[in-house]
């Protein structure tokens, strides 16, 4: 037991060497004579890149998913304006165009995030929601026009 004090008091200088001469454990860990890093630790250590490629793949699922169907609700908006438009209800039109254009909004928002492969399934879409947005835009810019011109 002399030997153990006398280790540790050489190891640990003044009166920390005298506490931790009380307390092997704790000598132990302030020396680092033992690993910090438990088995169970390490493991999921190991794992976290696993983990993480995991979660970005469902990320990306996500992401996708979210973009897919600002689209079609884009669409949709840009089918109702038109039927709205047809029908002479252009306030309702009108609000259609807007929301339309918020999706189509959201949508260049996001597709920076997405990786290459979900821009090119995602491009055609696009492209033809902003064609459908303009379109009913310029529908709805000749209308004033011509209600304009007939005041």
């Amino acid at each position: 037991m002399h030997e153990v004090r006398q280790t540790i008091h050489q190891n640990v200088p003044g009166t920390i060497g005298f506490f931790f001469g009380r307390f092997p454990p704790l000598r132990r860990l302030y020396l680092c004579e033992t690993p910090i890093v438990t088995q169970g630790f390490h493991t999921s250590y190991l794992n976290e890149p696993v983990k993480l490629s995991e979660l970005r793949a469902k990320t990306d699922q996500q992401l996708q998913g979210l973009v897919n169907s600002n689209l079609e609700l884009g669409l949709n908006f840009v089918v109702l304006g038109e039927v709205e438009e047809s029908a002479g209800d252009r306030a309702k039109a009108e609000r259609s165009l807007k929301r339309a254009d918020q999706a189509l909004s959201e949508v260049q928002r996001l597709f920076p995030a997405l990786n290459d492969e979900q821009r090119r399934l995602v491009a055609r879409k696009l492209d033809d929601l902003r064609e459908a947005v303009d379109r009913l835009g310029h529908i709805r810019g000749c209308s004033r026009t011509q209600t304009a011109s007939m005041s």
